[in-house]
């Protein structure tokens, strides 16, 4: 009854994407997703080229399904790559800055090229472009069937990727946890399925079977879930973090530049509170990261600074409140979500 036009597509079960959440998507939580009938996708913002190997090959070793790699293409190499170590300084100060801060600015000119080669070379099925535009890696993916989709924000958004030649496209509401945009799920996905002609997914929000059917209703083929995806015994996060996602309400997270630059939905703790009133202080992405330092990586949600660190989650987290397997939470939400629909014919 869940089967769609993204199912054929990607040859999965049930039309149930994870997101591809830097640090929290390994192996083990994509590969438990992907037997489970769903789409497993592994975060690779961060992780250098021989770590994605590693986690790919991991997956393979667990499942024999589809699966695939989220990448970041954004704009910024030339502000990147002007980086200078006086300058690195005099934006963070005296303070060491941690290995994986040192990874996420060295991430963008040296080694995207270098993840995108490792999946082609692996046949990873699919591609997933979590932010920028991934339009001179498509004709590569065409020559090698990968299957490209693209995480946007606005209809416009949209349709230029279209353009393009991205085979999906993810809509991600505000109510998304980690970086976000400014327009709500439940208006942004009827207007982009609207706008165009390849299979949308809906983002942001979206933690049950409930909301699987709602995204249906409003023509979406699917959804991509981080929020729940956290919260289970598959993901990398720390313990601490995953407890702040299931012990909170729906008001406890907040939106703030003060971690990484851009707009990031995360738990509010001290550090928010403290840049509450400063937010045009904040650098522009990713330069923010050098400022906020270790409050983002490892922060809380590798870390476990849950006081002062970040700690991405959306607003759908307050109605998560068991830490469980990745495969239960896809049961339980297909079980939900066609109990729903079955219900809805009668």
């Amino acid at each position: 009854m869940l089967y769609t036009k993204i199912c054929e597509m990607l040859s999965i079960k049930y039309p149930i994407i994870s997101a591809g959440m830097g640090y929290i998507s390994r192996a083990e939580l994509v590969a438990t997703v992907s037997e489970a009938g769903g789409l497993g996708v592994i975060g690779a913002f961060g992780l250098s080229s021989e770590e994605l190997l590693n986690e790919v090959k991991q997956v393979k070793n667990l499942t024999d399904k589809p699966f695939g790699v989220d990448v970041v293409f954004p704009e910024v190499g030339d502000r990147l790559s002007s980086l200078t170590e006086e300058k690195i300084r005099s934006i963070g100060g005296d303070k060491p800055l941690s290995e994986l801060v040192w990874n996420i600015l060295n991430y963008i000119p040296h080694i995207l090229n270098q993840q995108l080669d490792i999946a082609v070379e692996e046949k990873v099925p699919v591609v997933i472009s979590g932010l920028g535009n991934p339009a001179n890696f498509i004709p590569r993916a065409r020559a090698y069937g990968i299957k490209v989709g693209a995480l946007i924000g606005t209809v416009k958004q949209a349709q230029r990727l279209e353009q393009v030649g991205v085979d999906f496209i993810i809509a991600q509401g505000y109510d998304a946890g980690g970086h976000t945009g400014r327009i709500g799920t439940m208006s942004l996905v009827p207007q982009v399925v609207s706008a165009v002609n390849v299979p949308v997914l809906a983002a942001g929000g979206i933690g049950d079977g409930r909301g699987i059917v709602a995204a249906l209703a409003l023509g979406a083929e699917g959804v991509v879930m981080g929020t729940r995806f956290v919260a289970t015994i598959e993901a990398a996060g720390h313990e601490r973090y995953k407890e702040r996602v299931t012990h909170s309400t729906e008001s406890d997270w907040v939106i703030t530049r003060s971690y990484t630059g851009k707009t990031i939905r995360t738990a509010r703790n001290r550090w928010t509170e403290e840049w509450a009133n400063k937010e045009d202080e904040a650098l522009p992405f990713p330069l923010q990261f050098i400022k906020a330092g270790e409050r983002t990586i490892p922060g809380g949600w590798v870390g476990g600074d849950i006081e002062y660190g970040l700690c991405p989650a959306g607003q759908i987290a307050g109605m998560i409140d068991e830490v469980k397997s990745a495969k239960e939470v896809i049961r339980d939400i297909v079980d939900e979500a066609e109990k729903i629909l079955h219900e809805l014919t009668l």
